[in-house]
């Protein structure tokens, strides 16, 4: 499975024309462990391999901001907050159940619901 991070983390270094290896060594991390990033076999990395990468690298602002984004889309947990609904608990867990079966237009149908403007309970739908 390619995250988010694995897949931007790949193009960074193929952007520089660095090999795994090269890159491994540049960054001061065994070959395989840049591969498990890249494949999305490990998570994404802690901070201080982030600020290696950033000045290895010479992001630029843009990138740097697409590396943090592809980050906080690659978390493999995720919490309610305290204040969620029980409808929310219901559907966090149908989810997490159902997530690797559903199809792609499963996929799009979830996200036009969650692109929707929320609607208090009390407001009327705009026609």
């Amino acid at each position: 499975m390619m995250s988010p991070f694995a897949t931007t983390l790949k193009t960074l270094r193929l952007n520089r024309n660095l090999l795994q290896k090269d890159a491994a060594d540049l960054l001061g991390y065994e070959q395989s462990y840049i591969s498990g990033l890249e494949n999305g076999q490990k998570s994404p990395p802690k901070n201080d391999f982030i600020q290696k990468l950033i000045k290895s690298y010479v992001l630029n602002d843009q990138e740097q901001l697409m590396l943090n984004n592809a980050i906080e889309q690659s978390r493999y947990t995720y919490r309610l907050p305290k204040d969620a609904s029980l409808e929310a608990f219901l559907i966090f867990q149908a989810l997490e159940k159902q997530i690797t079966r559903l199809g792609k237009n499963q996929m799009q149908l979830i996200k036009i619901a969650l692109s929707l403007e929320v609607l208090h309970e009390s407001e009327e739908p705009k026609m």
